[in-house]
Protein backbone atom coordinates (compact mmCIF):
# COMPACT_ATOMS: atom_id res chain seq x y z
CA UNK A 1 0.00 0.00 0.00
CA UNK A 2 3.27 2.19 0.90
CA UNK A 3 3.86 2.11 -2.67
CA UNK A 4 0.43 2.69 -4.26
CA UNK A 5 0.01 5.82 -2.38
CA UNK A 6 3.23 7.21 -2.95
CA UNK A 7 3.82 8.04 0.83
CA UNK A 8 7.26 6.72 2.34
CA UNK A 9 7.13 4.51 5.21
CA UNK A 10 8.84 7.39 7.28
CA UNK A 11 5.75 9.55 6.24
CA UNK A 12 3.27 7.27 7.87
CA UNK A 13 3.32 8.78 11.03
CA UNK A 14 2.42 12.23 9.72
CA UNK A 15 -0.98 10.99 8.93
CA UNK A 16 -1.74 10.43 12.17
CA UNK A 17 -0.42 13.69 13.45
CA UNK A 18 -2.42 15.51 10.89
CA UNK A 19 -5.23 14.05 11.36
CA UNK A 20 -5.60 14.45 15.23
CA UNK A 21 -8.06 16.34 16.31
CA UNK A 22 -5.87 17.02 19.77
CA UNK A 23 -2.82 18.64 18.34
CA UNK A 24 -1.91 22.05 19.66
CA UNK A 25 -1.57 24.65 17.19
CA UNK A 26 1.06 26.33 19.19
CA UNK A 27 3.31 23.85 20.03
CA UNK A 28 3.07 22.51 16.65
CA UNK A 29 3.75 25.83 15.81
CA UNK A 30 6.99 25.85 17.92
CA UNK A 31 7.97 22.69 16.68
CA UNK A 32 7.66 23.68 12.96
CA UNK A 33 10.01 27.08 13.52
CA UNK A 34 12.85 24.76 14.68
CA UNK A 35 12.76 23.00 11.67
CA UNK A 36 15.93 22.64 9.88
CA UNK A 37 16.05 23.34 5.70
CA UNK A 38 16.04 19.48 4.77
CA UNK A 39 12.85 18.99 6.78
CA UNK A 40 10.26 22.40 6.01
CA UNK A 41 10.95 20.50 2.41
CA UNK A 42 10.40 17.13 3.47
CA UNK A 43 7.64 18.39 5.01
CA UNK A 44 6.37 20.84 2.14
CA UNK A 45 6.71 17.84 -0.45
CA UNK A 46 4.41 15.76 2.37
CA UNK A 47 1.49 18.44 2.55
CA UNK A 48 2.22 18.86 -1.43
CA UNK A 49 1.49 14.78 -2.00
CA UNK A 50 -1.81 14.90 0.09
CA UNK A 51 -2.44 18.35 -1.87
CA UNK A 52 -2.23 15.93 -5.28
CA UNK A 53 -4.15 13.70 -3.84
CA UNK A 54 -7.37 15.31 -2.75
CA UNK A 55 -7.12 16.94 -6.75
CA UNK A 56 -7.46 13.75 -7.86
CA UNK A 57 -9.94 11.88 -5.64
CA UNK A 58 -11.40 15.34 -3.69
CA UNK A 59 -13.94 13.12 -2.00
CA UNK A 60 -12.41 9.78 -1.00
CA UNK A 61 -12.24 10.03 2.37
CA UNK A 62 -16.14 10.91 2.92
CA UNK A 63 -17.57 8.45 0.61
CA UNK A 64 -15.75 5.68 1.78
CA UNK A 65 -16.68 6.26 5.65
CA UNK A 66 -13.95 3.50 6.70
CA UNK A 67 -13.33 3.24 10.62
CA UNK A 68 -9.07 3.88 9.14
CA UNK A 69 -10.29 7.04 7.18
CA UNK A 70 -10.49 8.74 10.63
CA UNK A 71 -6.72 8.41 10.55
CA UNK A 72 -6.43 10.22 7.22
CA UNK A 73 -5.75 14.08 7.18
CA UNK A 74 -8.72 16.35 5.48
CA UNK A 75 -8.21 18.10 3.40
CA UNK A 76 -9.09 21.13 5.72
CA UNK A 77 -6.22 19.57 8.34
CA UNK A 78 -3.79 19.75 4.94
CA UNK A 79 -4.35 23.72 4.27
CA UNK A 80 -4.01 24.27 7.41
CA UNK A 81 -0.54 22.86 8.16
CA UNK A 82 0.54 24.19 4.87
CA UNK A 83 -0.82 27.83 6.27
CA UNK A 84 1.06 26.73 9.70
CA UNK A 85 4.28 26.01 7.62
CA UNK A 86 4.30 28.69 5.88
CA UNK A 87 3.74 31.49 8.63
CA UNK A 88 6.25 30.48 10.60
CA UNK A 89 9.30 29.49 8.17
CA UNK A 90 8.50 31.80 4.99
CA UNK A 91 11.44 34.01 5.54
CA UNK A 92 13.79 31.10 5.80
CA UNK A 93 11.95 28.85 2.70
CA UNK A 94 11.85 31.51 -0.18
CA UNK A 95 15.22 31.82 -0.12
CA UNK A 96 15.38 28.25 -0.62
CA UNK A 97 15.25 27.05 -4.65
CA UNK A 98 13.76 23.80 -3.32
CA UNK A 99 10.54 25.09 -1.62
CA UNK A 100 10.11 27.36 -5.34
CA UNK A 101 9.60 24.72 -6.53
CA UNK A 102 7.84 22.79 -4.76
CA UNK A 103 5.31 25.61 -4.26
CA UNK A 104 4.98 26.21 -8.31
CA UNK A 105 3.74 22.27 -8.09
CA UNK A 106 1.21 22.95 -5.56
CA UNK A 107 0.16 25.95 -7.24
CA UNK A 108 -3.86 26.22 -7.62
CA UNK A 109 -3.94 22.51 -5.75
CA UNK A 110 -5.97 23.89 -2.68
CA UNK A 111 -8.65 25.16 -4.92
CA UNK A 112 -10.85 21.93 -4.54
CA UNK A 113 -14.80 21.99 -4.78
CA UNK A 114 -16.19 21.42 -1.93
CA UNK A 115 -19.98 19.75 -1.60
Amino acid sequence: MIAHDEFSAQELCLHYLLASPNVDESILSSALSKLNHEEMISLIRYLGKWLKKYERFPHAVTVLGLKACDWVPKLDDVVRYVGLMLDQNFSSLVLLPDFQEELKSMEGLAVIESQ
